[in-house]
């Protein structure tokens, strides 16, 4: 199949980001069997023009163990029957890997996005484990529509998104609320190269992993520098941290997960060694909103 980038609009609308509070990533996992890549024949121009072929798999499937979520909401969840129906107001519990000084970040969005609530809560555990989490938000809508609820981590670094994960719901301006039972605890990314504090080097990046579903199979990815001080950033920090971002990746179906595999590459040319942040993500064709993100950490040197 033809590999082709087509460019993203982002739309990121009312999400006022509360103080930075940052967590890694689940760790990712050694594929089962390895996988061949080769180049295919007609490479996308990147961002700054140059091509960059895509790199798809061309041996057996990837079969890889799944991992638990650095956050999982388990309620108010959504299942085969239908998503959970709320009224205000809701509790939102859940469990996730320890953040940085256990604070973890969750905000409701209504039907074309906005802001509808958000705090911050603290997870019951320590450092290097997992706990639980539990808070209430409130919220006041003037008929029903559809919601989501997202939990997310930021980068104490540059203040970008490290890790997103949020469950679809239904707001309802009366009646009473009725709570389905909670979705996968899976974690929505696995990167399987780069992995977590890897270096590269040699100018040429190879992003691969496999991901959950996502509308028209098409994932998100930004990659996000050491740092900057321009316009704030939902995914970066601020705008001028962005070193590249709105390329779509193209993927395909993967094992009998469910999931999905993509590959993208990456040219850099730095002439020191500098820290990054690779995400990948999946945007809501509802609102524009994300609905879930992972992210990796390396450094890539000259």
């Amino acid at each position: 199949m033809k590999k082709q980038y087509r460019l993203v609009v982002l739309t990121f609308m009312g999400l006022a980001l509360l103080s930075p509070a940052c967590n890694f990533p689940a760790s990712t996992t050694t594929p089962d069997t390895e996988t061949a890549f080769v180049e295919t024949s007609s490479p996308s121009p990147d961002a700054s023009g140059t091509s960059s072929p895509v790199y798809v798999p061309t041996a057996s499937p990837i079969i890889i163990e799944p991992v638990l979520a650095s956050i999982a909401i388990t309620s108010p969840g959504s299942s085969a029957e239908g998503v959970s129906q709320l009224v205000s107001p809701i509790t939102v519990t859940g469990e996730a890997e320890f953040p940085f000084e256990g604070t973890l970040s969750l905000m409701l969005t209504g039907e074309d996005g906005s802001n509808l609530a958000q705090a911050t809560t603290q997870v019951d555990g320590e450092y290097g484990g997992r706990g639980p989490f539990s808070t209430e938000l409130t919220f006041s809508v003037d008929h029903d529509q559809p919601g989501r609820i997202s939990a997310y981590t930021l980068s104490m670094r540059d203040g970008g998104l490290i890790f997103l994960n949020s469950v679809p719901v239904l707001l309802l301006s009366t009646g009473s609320s009725s709570i389905q039972s909670a979705g996968s605890d899976i974690a929505p990314v696995q990167f399987i190269s780069p992995i977590m504090g890897e270096t590269i080097s040699g100018g040429t990046l190879v992003i691969h992993g496999v991901a959950n579903q996502a509308f028209e199979n098409t994932l998100n990815l930004a990659v996000c520098g050491a740092g900057g001080s321009g316009e704030p950033n939902l995914l970066c920090g601020t705008a001028d941290n962005i070193l590249e971002s709105g390329l779509a990746l193209e993927v395909e179906p993967a094992d009998s997960n469910g999931q999905m595999t993509f590959s993208y590459v990456y040219h850099f040319f730095f002439t020191a060694e500098t820290p990054v942040r690779i995400a990948v993500y999946s945007i809501s064709p509802r609102d524009g909103g994300i609905e879930w993100l992972s992210s990796v950490e390396v450094t890539l040197r000259p």
